[in-house]
């Protein structure tokens, strides 16, 4: 694995549903959690994201979604949402539009 904390290091991660109906204790979320809580995850910052940071200037993703399908559509955004973020952007989108075959 990359460097950081490993997984040797990390034990498992919390969870907490209080604000959604539960579950409520550790006990009753300890099957529901499979992931390791890596500290240093908490402060990483990534590549593209620094260097927007280092030159203090705001910077933009575009999206244009195709004229395709519903699931198409959505899955292109996530892409475009997780891309802008990772990058440390404002991701700008359209104006709404249609999609093909959602009347």
């Amino acid at each position: 694995a990359g460097g950081g904390v490993g997984w040797s290091g990390a034990g498992l991660a919390g969870l907490t549903c209080k604000n959604h109906g539960g579950p409520y204790t550790p006990s009753q979320t300890a099957d529901l959690v499979y992931w390791r809580d890596i500290p240093s995850d908490a402060t990483y910052l990534p590549p593209f994201r620094r260097q927007s940071y280092s030159q203090n200037k705001h910077q933009y993703l575009t999206f244009e979604p195709d004229f395709a399908g519903w699931n198409n559509v959505r899955m292109g955004m996530e892409t475009a949402v997780a891309m802008a973020i990772a990058m440390g952007r404002t991701l700008v989108i359209p104006p709404q539009r249609r999609v093909w075959q959602q009347d």
